[in-house]
């Protein structure tokens, strides 16, 4: 088995928001999990969580279709929250809320 650095389906590219972004090759449906976007450490040797390239390279957007969820106290994951089309970037929203909690 070979690593992959991004799920399949996705790419890293040229991002119309800012330098490079994760790109989705095929269509993706609402609430697609796409895979861990950050690990938080507790008590770990830095303050900063650990960002996998998925988690990297998502850019931010007023209008998000992504977005990033808790599925342990740990580990946290990016899922869509609209569809997404082939060749349309992957963004997320950079503030402290839920913009599907209305």
């Amino acid at each position: 088995m070979t690593y992959r650095p991004l799920p399949e389906g996705l790419r890293i590219g040229d991002s119309k928001i800012h330098g490079q972004g994760v790109i989705a090759t095929r269509d993706f449906p609402s609430d697609h999990w796409f895979g861990v976007a950050r690990y938080d450490i507790p008590d770990g040797p830095s303050i900063d969580p650990i960002r996998t390239p998925l988690g990297g390279f998502i850019n931010h957007s007023d209008t998000p279709n992504c977005r990033i969820r808790a599925a342990t106290s740990m580990i946290f994951m990016l899922d869509s929250i609209v569809d997404i089309a082939a060749g349309e970037e992957l963004t997320i929203s950079y503030t402290m809320y839920d913009p599907t909690d209305g």
